[in-house]
């Protein structure tokens, strides 16, 4: 909720591996396993990291993987990191008991190193590894003991090393004790006392919310809302920590809730009054999951959330005008997804308009991006000329996006010219092929998987070429589609970086437990907040860019 949305992850449609009939995956599985080992056992720096973290992901647990993982976590900087994050991603119980001793510093751990101590980002990348392996686990006991764990490093701000700390909040989203009210209690009260620093005291907000999502503890979230609202009006509260809140509170409260219309003033005047940009814009896109809860007639929603998104969207100030936008499309499919109905048609017509008189690429596709989840299909004609002229790729990509959530299968023909003339695009050759496959066009993997060479001894395309066709292909939600890059693995010839990068796309493919366990690590994360070891745009070395 803290970015603007670039992509979708319903292509529920698209095959997944355990929907593929046994032989068929188990045979992609082991081809790519072979690639795999092969890859690390040529041994080139660049490729190993992504071939570890791949082969923790294909390989059934219990399986080979071991020592290979043991091997490399006392080896050079991204070796190890990679290995640790992969003991997160392997299915098996020995990865566990090793990230617990690198998350505790402990002595064996410190042997699996091959050092003296366990460094502080090598114990923060096992922090969020045991959460993505706990999620694995349906179990509450073992969820509550990891919690407890985590609890325990973030009671010592003093002797904890910042990321770790942050880490330590970050990965409790991730679980899902029998009953969190203890836990929520404790964030609770950290976050009023101020012992931690704002980079790790910003994480507490979401965590509670995500910890007491599902309403079966009424009065936990009662005084979560409480505090919460309190601490979003405090004139001394730290702009980061407010805008947690303003995110925290539209995750805990729906409509039909008694802290509903408490929620709604507080997030108004955040929305109109904060000092923040970031708060503004958080607590606008509060108010839309807060009034798509409640649908069509909803008071809540017709008489004070759509009123105030409408007039910031036409008359609000530059920087609020694009989440205003957004969040209309954000309020539409809300209600849509909790049964509640659609909104009135004048609604998106109100958005069409605005995208018309729009100028800014940002604004503009905002608009686009919230006309496809409102699904208005009017606006395709329009779409579809921005679509196909040249100018920004992430506002064409918007289009691309939205043409397909609108269901605007005469737009194919364009969004299949766009797939051709792409490029070395990333952004747009992943959303044009996202927006074909929402369309259920059979030729979209044909298309993206002819800019990878047939023969294992083909001559390459560039590696930017590759990173643009391997970004699409991995967002396509079809494993069959890491065929072509497992070619590009087996290819002894092939450049160590074009392996890295079809290393990097395969992994994530043929995981199917992935999607869902990286979009509970991701939903509502306040980014702006969010420190390296979990999201580094640039570089790509966060846990966050490595799944």
């Amino acid at each position: 909720m803290s970015t603007p949305v670039t992509g979708v992850s319903a292509i529920s449609a698209s095959a997944r591996p355990e929907d593929l009939p046994g032989d068929r995956y188990r045979f992609l599985r082991e081809e790519a396993m072979q690639a795999l080992e092969a890859c690390l056992d040529a041994g080139d720096a660049v490729a190993v990291p992504p071939a570890l973290k791949a082969l923790a992901r294909v390989t059934p647990a219990p399986g080979s993987v071991a020592p290979r993982l043991r091997q490399r976590l006392g080896g050079q900087a991204a070796e190890a990191e990679a290995a640790v994050l992969a003991l997160g991603l392997w299915r098996d119980p020995q990865a566990m008991e090793w990230l617990l001793e690198l998350f505790q510093d402990g002595g064996n751990g410190r042997k699996l190193v091959q050092g003296s101590e366990v460094a502080p980002r090598l114990r923060t990348i096992a922090a969020f590894a045991l959460g993505l392996h706990a999620a694995r686990n349906d179990s509450p006991g073992a969820h509550r003991y990891f919690g407890e764990m985590l609890l325990a490093q973030l009671d010592t701000p003093e002797r904890t090393p910042l990321e770790l700390q942050a880490a330590c909040a970050v990965t409790l989203r991730m679980l899902e004790p029998a009953d969190p009210s203890d836990w929520t209690e404790r964030l609770l009260e950290w976050l009023e006392a101020e012992r931690h620093p704002v980079p790790v005291r910003a994480h507490f907000p979401g965590a509670v919310a995500m910890l007491l999502d599902g309403g079966r503890f009424d009065a936990a979230q009662g005084d979560a809302v409480a505090r919460l609202s309190a601490l979003l009006a405090g004139a001394t509260t730290a702009a980061d920590v407010r805008a947690s809140c303003a995110q925290a509170l539209g995750r805990l409260v729906t409509a039909g809730s008694p802290f509903a219309d408490r929620v709604c003033t507080g997030l108004l005047a955040a929305a109109q009054e904060d000092s923040d940009a970031r708060v503004r814009a958080f607590a606008a896109i509060s108010l839309a999951y807060l009034g798509g809860s409640g649908g069509p007639g909803s008071a809540l929603a017709e008489e004070r959330v759509i009123p105030f998104l409408l007039q910031h969207m036409r008359r609000g100030a530059t920087g609020m005008r694009p989440w205003c936008a957004l969040a209309l499309g954000v309020l539409c499919t809300r209600s849509e997804r909790a049964g509640k109905g659609s909104f009135s048609s004048a609604l998106a017509r109100a958005v069409a308009e605005h995208y018309d008189r729009a100028r800014s690429p940002s604004e503009r596709g905002a608009c686009a991006v919230a006309l496809g989840l409102m699904r208005y299909d009017d606006a395709a004609p329009g779409l579809r000329r921005a679509l196909l002229r040249p100018g920004d790729e992430a506002f064409r990509a918007h289009c691309a996006l939205s043409l397909g959530l609108m269901n605007a299968h005469a737009a194919q023909d364009d969004l299949r010219r766009v797939l051709e003339d792409a490029g070395e695009q990333p952004l747009l050759l992943r959303d044009a092929g996202m927006a074909l496959a929402l369309l259920g066009d059979a030729t979209v993997l044909g298309r993206l998987t002819r800019r990878v060479p047939d023969s294992p001894h083909g001559e390459l395309p560039p590696v930017s070429s590759l990173v643009a066709a391997a970004f699409g292909l991995r967002h396509l939600g079809d494993p069959m589609a890491a065929q072509p890059l497992l070619r590009v693995l087996a290819d002894v010839k092939a450049q160590p970086v074009a392996r890295a990068v079809a290393a990097e796309a395969v992994g994530p493919m043929l995981d199917p437990m992935l999607p869902p366990l990286r979009s509970r690590l991701a939903q509502d994360l306040n980014y702006h907040v969010a420190l390296p070891t979990l999201f580094e745009p640039w570089t790509r070395t966060g846990v966050l860019d490595q799944l």
